[in-house]
């Protein structure tokens, strides 16, 4: 029987997550984390990348079999990027790979544990995007970006500049 390590998971994908930020910068792409893509926060994307061209990449992180195995939400990410992809580590990648069956459409990205990059080992297609979609994502993003909001906590702050 395997020893279970607390928290195991959620370090896991966090340095998925931020290998996955690391590969997508490396491509001069802004990352956003957990941005909801959905209204309301109905569905929520691990990774969001998008270029100067308004190219959107969703990448969802898996940091292990279970995790994988009974999410089967990835096809409601479809119509909010033009490509989607799986991030895994290299463990589960190998141990696993004849097992993850995914649509043609999806890409694979594997975190390598000898040289800390991320590598795409299966591309994904590029598909148009409904234009109406698009905006509403690329506005969904600006307004996370922004330095005001008030759910960031700076509607209310108290400024006092120091006068001679």
């Amino acid at each position: 029987m395997a020893h279970r390590v607390p928290g195991r998971r959620a370090v896991v994908a966090a340095g998925l997550k931020k290998a996955a930020t690391g590969y997508w910068s490396k491509r001069t792409f802004g990352v956003y984390h957990e941005l909801g893509v959905a209204s309301w926060g109905k569905l929520k994307a691990d990774v969001v990348a998008v270029n100067r061209k308004g190219h959107i990449v969703i990448v969802e992180v898996k940091s292990c079999w279970a995790d994988f195995h009974t999410d089967h939400k990835y096809h409601k990410y479809l119509p909010y990027c033009n490509q989607f992809y799986f991030v895994f580590t290299d463990t589960l990648w190998a141990s696993h790979s004849d097992r993850i069956v995914l649509p043609r459409e999806c890409g694979v990205l594997v975190l390598s544990s000898t040289t800390g990059l991320v590598e795409s080992v299966r591309p994904s297609t590029n598909r148009k995007m409904e234009p109406s979609v698009k905006k509403d994502m690329v506005l969904r993003m600006a307004w996370r970006a922004a330095t005001y909001s008030k759910y960031q906590g700076t509607r209310r702050t108290r400024v006092f500049l120091q006068t001679q």
